[in-house]
């Protein structure tokens, strides 16, 4: 019974989401007070559904091909804040998950959660060797849980997408690809794998540092992607992982003025690592996962949001920014026309003059007054009105460096996006393997 009141109370829900999303696409007004009114509504509907809708909500936030700019504001405020596992059950299960008691892993474990997220909480322990570890500990049923919810949001999706106002979306492939993400973010030992491939992949990248799993035995630090070596029995939902000294919550405003843009330019250097160079990307860099030291240094946690993308893809979106950055206009509309299907009803060559004039407003701007997020709804927005949209492929990568953007923003308003990729476009495009970073 209760089974069937939850998926009433689900089916419901999700009917009110779709009803909102469908008059986002009817009513033509796609600022002002509706679509904020809209957003909320929907913001307030997906916390009420539960982590699988929130997760959903967010990464909708970020296709403003889709949807108005108001309503994809509003689902970007939605944050995983909520209340941590109960004390009192943390080491019962604990003790379930490894299979033996905590104490025979950990000399110490701190029951009060350092990080609280719909999906794991995480928490400081001592290993016996003395080793200081972070333990994500994935919350019971969750799994289930979330895979229940993605089956109806899919299920609702290929229900929508049958009616008129949705014609042309690739809604069904969107959700689709929407839910991989989501349901591997509960994967712990693709995370602990992600952990050790970024690490490796950014070895080369000056003050960046990633949280990388850990052996429970007390060795040193897991370097192979063997699920045995990665943690403690990550498949049931445990991942000890390094815990990183020095590392808090530093705003880049209460940094001195030079490690503030230190730390900026180093940010932005790893990201574009991961994007043209790499192709591997971790795209859930916010505030909570990404953190700033006393030096200049960054740090990376959480490798749960990641993506890989295809060799084609990431030449494809080198070859956008590259086009971008040295103003040509041309190559940049029709580098997206490659990405895209166009319809014949499609006006080629007014779509190319408005990307064309789009670039123009934007090319060599400083990041005081180049705004990533005005110009990806630009673009979207140009998309969307001539009928095409968004590869995916292009989406995540755009999305780590929307999350990142704000952080580059505060601390360095001087940082300039595109000439700081310029090193690692050329090197991409134009023959070399790796990318020199400079010091």
């Amino acid at each position: 019974m209760t089974s069937v009141r939850t998926t009433a109370t689900l089916t419901g829900a999700a009917l009110r989401i779709g009803a909102d999303l469908l008059l986002c696409r009817l009513v033509k007004r796609r600022r002002g007070g509706f679509a904020a009114r809209t957003g909320r509504s929907l913001r307030r509907a997906a916390v009420r559904c539960g982590p699988a809708f929130v997760k959903t909500a967010q990464l909708l936030s970020t296709r403003v091909d889709l949807l108005p700019a108001a309503v994809c504001a509003e689902l970007g405020t939605l944050h995983d804040h909520v209340p941590p596992i109960p004390q009192s059950k943390v080491l019962p299960l604990l003790d379930e998950r490894l299979g033996v008691p905590t104490s025979s892993v950990f000399a110490t474990f701190d029951t009060r959660a350092i990080g609280s997220g719909s999906i794991a909480c995480v928490y400081r322990a001592e290993l016996l060797n003395g080793a200081q570890v972070a333990v994500k500990l994935r919350r019971p049923g969750v799994r289930r849980r979330l895979e229940r919810d993605l089956r109806l949001i899919q299920y609702f999706t290929r229900w929508a997408a049958r009616m008129p106002a949705f014609k042309g979306i690739p809604a069904v492939d969107i959700v689709g690809r929407i839910s991989a993400e989501i349901s591997a973010q509960a994967d712990f030992a693709r995370e602990a794998a992600s952990s050790v491939e970024l690490a490796a992949n950014l070895a080369g990248v000056p003050d960046v540092v990633i949280a990388r799993p850990v052996a429970a035995g007390g060795g040193k630090d897991a370097t192979s992607t063997d699920s045995a070596a990665l943690g403690v029995l990550p498949e049931r939902g445990v991942l000890i992982l390094e815990y990183l000294p020095g590392v808090g919550r530093v705003k880049p405003s209460e940094l001195p003025p030079e490690i503030a843009a230190r730390a900026a330019t180093t940010a932005l250097r790893a990201v574009y690592s991961m994007i043209f160079v790499d192709g591997f990307v971790h795209c859930d860099l916010h505030p909570g996962n990404l953190y700033f030291s006393s030096d200049g240094a960054i740090a990376m946690v959480d490798a749960g949001f990641v993506h890989r993308m295809s060799d084609q893809a990431r030449r494809t979106f080198a070859e956008f920014f590259f086009r971008m950055g040295t103003g040509n206009e041309r190559l940049c509309a029709d580098i997206l026309l490659t990405t895209v299907e166009v319809p014949d009803s499609t006006d080629v060559d007014s779509f190319r003059a408005e990307i064309a004039s789009l670039v123009r407003a934007n090319v060599g701007l400083r990041s005081r007054d180049f705004s990533l997020l005005d110009f990806a709804q630009g673009l979207f927005d140009i998309q969307r009105r001539h009928g095409l949209f968004a590869d995916p492929e292009f989406v995540f990568p755009l999305l780590a460096l929307l999350t990142l953007e704000t952080a580059v923003k505060t601390a360095c308003p001087e940082a300039d996006f595109q000439q700081e990729a310029m090193p690692f476009l050329v090197n991409v495009l134009f023959g070399r393997d790796r990318v020199p970073v400079a010091t």
